[in-house]
């Protein structure tokens, strides 16, 4: 919140510059009179006017080249000069209106260098200012409006004006902000895509090297020859250290489990309760609530205050207390009208302005019984009137239409074509104060929702940024687990070929896929090699996804291949019942995918933690939807021998990553699928999964290998 202004200290230069300008003040407010004739002056507002004009260039010069001071000390002293060289025509000591007009744009410009400094001391110093020169012990109405007029309202404005400045200033840097926050949520997206797909990459990895470890296993157990059981129990360790590698590894990439990103309505400004980053309209209002009654019940007191005091006073009544019942009367339902202020503005201030031109007009046509007739200088508006100011400046959402009613207030209240420089003077403080208060008042509250909605976009934006740097550490960190766990898999491929397996045995044992496990060094040392290089490739397949630009598809692989999956499972001791029932061609390739990834996980859950138990899989392909099963028995009890007869391997089921059936719901649910996973009654274990047959998103999103 750098825009916002906030107590500060009281440096000694600022010290100078506001004792400089309250002697200023008292100066010409109480001085000056001092050495000038009463009576009215003999030049008219148009020369005060005038050198408002000059000075106002002046100003803005000035502050174009860092000489606001300087310039302002001037117009001060050009001022001053100008009334005590003519005295009488420029100034009176009764008649300060010149004076104070010509010097509005230094007050202007003070008040929005105090604000910028410290809000508090620039209302502290707008409120001394006013008391020095609208006398407060004086019974003159022209003092007290011309104080109010050309010192209160130029204040106000300054105040007004610099809110407004940073409120643009902070949706100027809003909406970069907005820009750079859609940027880093686009690249959390990306790196989430990424590790999702690792995540599926490693579990495909997983499932190669248990296959390898299982022969190697087996291997061990039948071997005759010790050199072979030594290398074979030496590609078993291997393997089970990478499968244990690989699981640290997919925890990096997972990290910790953040948040989910914000959604396209907690992106907008506030969860859409603030202004939008290119407008400059007030937040919606609440309803209506006790604030809005408690209103209501100080305007009705203050109309009838203000209706009592103004028909007992000596310059419209006697001077003896009168009750104006009628008069108040008429002002009432005025007062209720507050009710709306917030919610509809120009309907609450329609009845005023109505109010305003029926109490001219009983005036003008001499209804003298209805409404006390006395001086020019009274002004023949509501007692609401300045509420109903406050609130077309403050919450009205048509800025041009709620200045045409202010406007038009103010000229009823002046009465144009009665002119009287008293009854102006009043009417515009009277009106014009209360809607420049507004007007500041909405800019306050704008700003402060501005600035709050920043704020909160800002941790957003250091949550963003965190992930962003969680992100690059975990790739760093998979590319080192990468290369450890390549070496592994080498290690293994080193004693694979020790065994005596050759190029061509490889290819054999790639296109039999045989049921049993392989006994014979050749024939093992053949399938080792096979998938070692298939986990290989899958590894370097998962540090490309890692490495993917951005907008870069994954990698989508061929058609599903279930059958393989289960021949893969029969040649290490777990037998499968494929049932596929219907047209497989029917889902869309993402649904086909995601059969396969259920199938493939659940077969690589049954090799580690119930090797040997009879495995079922069940897919049935409706119009509508797919429906996989895979379910499998007890495994059976080990015999006295386990360690010598059982392929099954304990090392092997405490390599997994434990991200396997969390990826397989995660992969379901993104397809607006329904999974079930658990034990049965018979100590088995069974996957249900229910999938619709067809989701209309393209290949390279949910038809990617990403869970």
């Amino acid at each position: 919140m750098e825009y916002l202004p906030s107590p500060a200290t009281w440096p000694a230069r600022e010290r100078v510059v506001d004792g400089t300008v309250l002697l200023a003040a008292v100066g010409i407010a109480w001085l000056l009179p001092l050495a000038l004739p009463g009576g009215p002056a003999g030049a008219s507002p148009l020369a005060g006017l005038a050198g408002l004009v000059v000075v106002g260039a002046l100003m803005t010069a000035a502050r174009r080249h860092g000489a606001a001071p300087v310039a302002a000390g001037a117009a001060v002293a050009g001022v001053t000069a100008w009334a005590l060289l003519a005295p009488g025509w420029f100034a009176t000591a009764d008649v300060l209106t010149n004076p104070l007009m010509a010097l509005a744009p230094v007050f202007v410009t003070y008040a929005g260098h105090l604000y910028r400094k410290d809000r508090r001391r620039a209302w502290t110093m707008a409120a001394l200012l006013v008391l020095v020169v609208t006398h407060p012990w004086s019974t003159s109405v022209t003092i007290t409006g011309d104080g109010l007029l050309y010192v209160c309202t130029p204040m106000l404005f300054g105040f007004y004006r610099e809110a407004r400045t940073m409120l643009v200033r902070t949706l100027t840097d809003r909406a970069r902000d907005a820009e750079r926050e859609r940027d880093l949520c686009e690249e959390q997206a990306r790196t989430q895509e990424r590790t999702r797909l690792a995540m599926e990459l490693h579990d495909v990895v997983t499932h190669r090297v248990s296959l390898m470890v299982l022969h190697a296993g087996a291997l061990r157990v039948t071997a005759t020859g010790d050199a072979v059981r030594d290398a074979a129990e030496n590609v078993r360790a291997i393997g089970c250290e990478a499968l244990v590698e690989l699981r640290e590894l997919i925890g990096v990439l997972r990290g910790p489990q953040d948040p989910a990103p914000a959604t396209a309505k907690d992106a907008r400004p506030g969860g859409g309760r603030f202004l939008a980053a290119t407008g400059g309209h007030s937040p919606a209002p609440p309803r209506i609530g006790r604030s809005d009654l408690a209103v209501v019940a100080a305007a009705i007191v203050w109309t009838v205050l203000l209706s009592v005091t103004v028909a007992s006073s000596r310059e419209v009544g006697s001077g003896e207390p009168t009750f104006p019942w009628v008069e108040i009367a008429l002002q009432l339902p005025l007062a209720a009208a507050l009710l709306l202020r917030r919610h509809h503005p120009h309907l609450a201030a329609a009845p005023t302005l109505a109010g305003a031109a029926v109490m001219i007009g009983l005036t003008v046509h001499g209804a003298a019984d209805l409404l006390p007739a006395g001086d020019s200088t009274r002004l023949l508006v509501p007692a609401v009137a300045p509420l109903v100011a406050y609130a077309l400046a403050a919450h009205s959402r048509r800025p041009v239409l709620g200045a045409a009613m202010v406007l038009a207030l103010t000229a009823l209240a002046a009465r144009p074509w009665e002119p009287h420089t008293a009854v102006v003077s009043v009417a515009a403080a009277f009106i014009g104060l209360p809607a420049l208060l507004g007007l500041y008042a909405g800019a306050w509250r704008r700003l402060v929702a501005a600035l709050t909605e920043r704020a909160e976009r800002a941790k957003r934006e250091r949550r963003l940024l965190a992930d962003r740097a969680r992100a690059a550490e975990r790739a760093r960190l998979a590319h080192e687990m990468h290369g450890i766990v390549v070496g592994r898999v080498h290690d293994m491929l080193d004693w694979a070929n020790r065994l005596g397996g050759t190029e061509p045995a490889a290819q054999a044992a790639g296109e039999a896929g045989e049921a049993t496990l392989s006994t014979e060094p050749e024939r093992a040392s053949a399938e080792l090699i096979l998938a070692g290089r298939q986990t290989l490739d899958e590894l370097h397949e998962l540090v490309e996804a890692l490495q993917a630009p951005a907008g870069e598809p994954g990698p989508g692989g061929g058609p599903p291949d279930l059958a393989g999956l289960a021949a893969d499972s029969a040649s290490v001791g777990v037998p499968v019942d494929l049932v596929e029932e219907g047209d497989p061609a029917l889902p869309s390739p993402a649904i086909a995918r995601t059969a396969h990834r259920i199938v493939g996980e659940a077969l690589t859950n049954v090799r580690k933690h119930a090797h040997g138990s009879h495995v079922r899989v069940e897919v049935r392909y409706d119009p509508e939807q797919v429906r996989v099963r895979v379910s499998n028995g007890r495994p059976p009890a080990p015999p006295r021998d386990a360690a010598r007869s059982r392929p099954g391997d304990p090392e092997l089921a405490a390599g997994g990553s434990g991200t396997g059936l969390l990826g397989v719901r995660q992969r379901v649910e993104l397809v607006d699928g329904t999974l079930v996973a658990g034990p049965t009654r018979d100590g088995g274990f069974v996957i249900d999964a229910i999938l619709p047959a067809y989701v209309p998103t393209s290949s390279h999103t949910v038809g990617a290998p990403s869970p």
